[in-house]
């Protein structure tokens, strides 16, 4: 959570703003959540997993989309504002840079670490664009604990929804709990153990 209010701090957006979220895991969907509370018009989420979209869609998507089953008819005229990877894999970066309109920005949240980091982009995409490539990540602890405490604060007044993505474990199942998330246990987007 500390993460995506931290992610929102750079997101951009101005009021009425169309927002496309590229992977709806955990991450994603509480950086969509936090994009419709600062304003966006619009917010389209895009994941391959039918459960994640119609889970963003139950958490206030205004439509959702299969990128495995759409083209970018034309990626030099890009229609959103505010575009957030939350995936973490060289196609997220790759869809993100069509669905980007000019002067737009693209929020990378999602954590790439298959390849040792290493990516390739369209940089004649990126300086055609004139898009703003923002890092969404923070390595601060003052501005973690910062933002966690917001985070809880919006949990508190409503805004920011977890309870659904949460599943939980006792802490004698921890074996389990990453059997399930390696395993892509349906229904589980984070798993939270409880201490005794």
């Amino acid at each position: 959570v500390a993460c995506c209010v931290h992610a929102a701090e750079r997101f951009g957006i101005r009021p009425g703003d169309r927002v496309a979220v590229v992977g709806c895991g955990f991450m994603g969907l509480v950086c969509m959540q936090l994009a419709r509370y600062q304003g966006a018009g619009h917010i389209l989420a895009v994941d391959p997993i039918d459960e994640r979209r119609a889970m963003a869609l139950q958490l206030g998507a205004d439509a959702a989309l299969d990128p495995t089953a759409c083209v970018i008819a034309d990626p030099y005229k890009g229609e959103f504002d505010v575009v957030i990877e939350a995936a973490g894999v060289p196609a997220a970066i790759d869809l993100s840079t069509d669905m980007v309109k000019q002067h737009g920005r693209i929020i990378v949240v999602g954590y790439h670490q298959s390849n040792g980091g290493l990516r390739t982009v369209n940089m004649q995409l990126w300086n055609y664009k004139a898009i703003d490539v923002i890092n969404g990540h923070v390595r601060r602890d003052d501005e973690k604990l910062a933002a966690m405490r917001k985070g809880v604060a919006l949990m508190q007044e409503g805004i920011l929804t977890t309870e659904p993505l949460a599943t939980l474990y006792a802490l004698d199942q921890i074996q389990r709990a990453f059997e399930d998330l390696t395993g892509r246990k349906p229904g589980l987007f984070k798993a939270v153990l409880v201490m005794p």
